[in-house]
């Protein structure tokens, strides 16, 4: 703690003797008289005796009482300001941050944990001293903010440092990850009716800083030539954290073809076709027209005019051709 050290003239206010004056000196409760009188932090009011002695040992002591203060406050210095990515800040600080707001606890035990990464002040006194922090944190939905602490510390007699902080600021990244659904194809069902379409889902991974909105806009066709109906649905994600309708580009990285999974970056967005197939792979059925008679009247040739065939289970268009044997 704080120590300081008084002579004995700080007391004297002209001694004198009438003859010869041999020696002054000074004490306190607790010390031996000597040339100096000492005080620490834990004074408040001292007494303090003068002693003056003549050269034949007469001698005289008068007392003060003695207002011990501190007048030098505390020195803070504050840990410098940081800069960490968002994907940092979601897989190590939000969760702990989220449950510190909600504990209860003063801030300088509930964002303790910070320390370890991030430093805290330091501060230097010539006594004791109280430290203190306040927190402040807000981070945006696309993963841009600041956590801010501020320290303040004040000693027994009031003396307040000066209050410093640190800013630790968190930066937008842009780098996520989508899996497009496959190509699907199925038939048609026994009634021709149109089975139930497995579509599937687009999935995104690591957008914690991100805000991802996926759509998607079909083209049917009624007649393809690998089947009897067609859906060609053009899936689209644009991440609104980055995206400028004048810069963004269509762009993505490859990860994993087979897989339609695509890497993203920055302001760009992708795009992705999928193809879906139904087919018709019922034969058609011709139903029996039987024996059919034709009367000739004359002569051994005559032209006569079959009627069309009945065909069954005919889910599409279908053609037919006639021969005789």
């Amino acid at each position: 703690g704080g120590y300081a050290e008084a002579h004995y003239e700080s007391f004297d206010l002209f001694s004198f003797d009438n003859c010869c004056l041999e020696s002054i000196d000074v004490k306190r409760p607790g010390q031996a008289y000597g040339e100096s009188v000492s005080f620490d932090c834990n004074d408040d009011i001292v007494i303090v005796t003068l002693r003056g002695i003549d050269c034949y040992g007469n001698v005289n002591t008068c007392i003060s009482e003695v207002n011990v203060e501190d007048k030098t406050g505390p020195q803070l210095d504050c840990p410098a300001n940081e800069t960490i990515l968002c994907d940092i800040y979601y897989t190590d600080y939000a969760a702990d941050l989220d449950a510190a707001q909600g504990s209860g606890l003063p801030d300088m035990q509930a964002y303790a944990f910070l320390d370890a990464d991030f430093g805290t002040a330091q501060v230097t006194d010539n006594c004791d001293f109280s430290l203190d922090m306040t927190m402040e944190y807000g981070i945006n939905q696309c993963g841009e903010g600041s956590i801010v602490r501020s320290w303040t510390s004040v000693d027994p007699s009031g003396n307040e440092a000066i209050a410093c902080s640190q800013t630790i600021t968190v930066e937008h990244n842009s780098d996520w990850n989508i899996n497009f659904p496959e190509d699907w194809s199925g038939e048609l069902n026994s009634d021709c009716s149109i089975p139930d379409i497995v579509y599937g889902e687009a999935v995104v991974e690591g957008d914690n800083c991100e805000m991802i909105a996926i759509s998607y806009a079909d083209e049917p066709y009624l007649v393809s030539a690998s089947g009897c109906y067609k859906i060609v649905r053009t899936w689209t994600a644009i991440n609104w954290c980055t995206y400028d309708g004048a810069l963004s580009q269509e762009n993505g990285t490859v990860v994993s073809a087979s897989d339609n999974i695509y890497n993203v970056t920055g302001s760009d967005f992708i795009s992705h076709t999928q193809t879906l197939d139904i087919y018709d792979t019922q034969a058609p059925v011709i139903e029996d027209m039987g024996t059919l008679s034709f009367e000739i009247l004359d002569g051994c040739d005559t032209d006569f005019e079959l009627p069309a065939p009945v065909i069954l289970d005919e889910c599409t268009e279908t053609d037919y051709n006639v021969s005789s044997s």
